[in-house]
């Protein structure tokens, strides 16, 4: 992919801030119908002096997951993660000469070859995998409860002999401990969760004022909230306008945004910085097709370089932050493979720039062999949105609702009617002509990966890849 310079500047720094299952009208700036109090409001300041538009892996490589392999949930116990034979924005700006930093939650593997040392980051600090995938000493908020760790077997269901963690079998909530891991180390199993954003902020202050100066930076941060079971320090429990636990924890979140974004300004960095804030995965329902679980709020936020007060209705994607850095950059991203992320600094700079022929795929949420398929259940084209599988989400307690096929597809036009409550009718010219183009772009696709250098991922479990400190404790408890 070639480069474009915006410039002949000095190479712009680049900060992410991907926050963790946040819904699209949790940020008041982006959809507040019922006109409920801001518990963002830094986050909204950001989004009035900067630009707006519309998961890990597509964000890390700019591809699909049916090209990268990462079409399930990685878990602590798994193999496999991103191949190492994806090149992630990482590894790109690290051999352009940016230093490179991650931190939060990782959930590309645990093992070293997929470590962010082994995938472009020269620091690191933060959590392998999600919040729920570990006990922890404090109790968090959780509709279905947070899993307290045990201090001994005995107080374990079925086990009544000591035995070391990597011997069981690791089903249900049997993970180790959540272990904070600073570089390769484990520092601290289990980690404290309510004070793990002050512990963020404390790394992003040590990543950019430790570094040497005329060297450009780049900042890859995964936020800890909102993604349950919800651990808030006390400053902000019972603080929010909302008034219960998801507004504190966004309230904490914007906070924390606020706060990294201080650092960037108290170490004169502001006007060499696009700090770009997006959400990871969706909310509640982020496994669904329908808009409730893949239309995210993001903005960027640059100032003297981003006209603030901007809003964009291009389609866009995550996806196309790391081609618009390595333009913005000056920076070639490698060749070999087909990207689905475009570069959309025109959007940013407002230039002339349209989106309009362009098409983006979603997941089904569907299983086969206990993995998540990879199948596309929804093309995105224009504003028209058809959809081949509702339903068949997962509940609380591990149950799933019924799934529904559509054959012919649902269609829907999401810019009129965002909240897909009227598809267009089937018989209607209108929705002939659109289907003839869904389908085109679904075998363009298809013929798109039979071209491509795909990758596969190992999803097999082996729980002694599990990070563990202390194998002869209980819950590899070593502090």
């Amino acid at each position: 992919m070639q480069a474009s310079y915006i410039t002949a500047s000095a190479q712009p720094n680049f900060v992410i801030l991907l926050m963790d299952d946040v819904g699209y009208g949790d940020i008041t700036s982006f959809w507040n119908p019922s006109n409920v109090s801001a518990s963002t409001p830094f986050v909204d300041y950001m989004a009035a002096n900067g630009i707006s538009a519309p998961s890990r892996a597509s964000l890390l490589t700019a591809r699909l997951g049916a090209r990268t392999g990462i079409t399930s949930t990685v878990f602590p116990s798994t193999r496999g993660g991103l191949p190492s034979n994806e090149t992630t924005f990482g590894e790109t700006f690290s051999k352009a000469g940016y230093k490179t930093g991650m931190i939060g939650k990782w959930h590309m593997g645990v093992r070293g070859d997929f470590h962010p040392y082994s995938r472009g980051f020269d620091f690191y600090t933060g959590l392998p995998y999600s919040p729920d995938m570990g006990c922890t000493d404090e109790e968090g908020y959780s509709e279905i409860g947070s899993v307290i760790c045990p201090n001994d077997w005995f107080d374990i269901p079925g086990y009544s002999d000591f035995d070391c963690y990597l011997c069981p079998s690791g089903e249900g909530d049997n993970f180790p401990a959540l272990p904070l891991i600073n570089g390769r180390q484990i520092v601290k199993q289990p980690l404290n969760m309510t004070y793990l954003s002050l512990r963020y902020i404390q790394s992003a202050d040590a990543f950019i004022t430790e570094r040497e100066t005329t060297t450009p930076f780049l900042l890859y941060v995964g936020l800890q909230h909102t993604h349950t079971p919800f651990f808030i320090m006390p400053e902000f429990a019972g603080k929010s306008a909302r008034g219960d636990a998801y507004g504190d924890a966004l309230l904490e979140m914007d906070w924390v945004i606020e706060t990294i974004v201080k650092v960037i300004e108290d170490n004169g960095e502001a006007e060499s910085t696009l700090i770009w804030v997006a959400r990871g995965g969706g909310s509640s329902s982020k496994y669904t097709i329908w808009e409730g679980g893949h239309r995210i709020p993001a903005l960027a936020y640059w100032p003297g370089t981003i006209e603030g007060g901007r809003v964009s209705d291009e389609l866009v994607s995550m996806m196309d932050i790391y081609p618009t850095m390595a333009s913005l950059a000056g920076i070639d991203m490698p060749g070999n493979r087909i990207y689905d992320g475009i570069d959309i600094s025109n959007i940013l700079l407002d230039r002339p720039f349209s989106s309009k022929n362009r098409v983006l795929y979603h997941p089904l949420h569907e299983y086969e062999n206990g993995l998540y398929n990879g199948k596309m259940g929804a093309v995105r084209m224009d504003e028209y949105k058809a959809m081949y599988m509702t339903g068949g989400i997962p509940e609380c307690g591990g149950l799933y609702g019924p799934s529904t096929r559509h054959d012919p597809p649902l269609l829907f036009n999401v810019k009129e009617d965002p909240m897909e409550s009227t598809p267009i009718d089937p018989a209607s010219s209108e929705y002939q002509s659109v289907l003839m183009e869904v389908n085109q772009a679904l075998v363009d696709l298809e013929q798109s990966l039979l071209q491509d250098n795909t990758s596969v991922v190992d999803y097999t479990f082996n729980y002694c890849v599990m990070p563990c400190c202390n194998p002869l404790n209980v819950v590899c408890r070593c502090n």
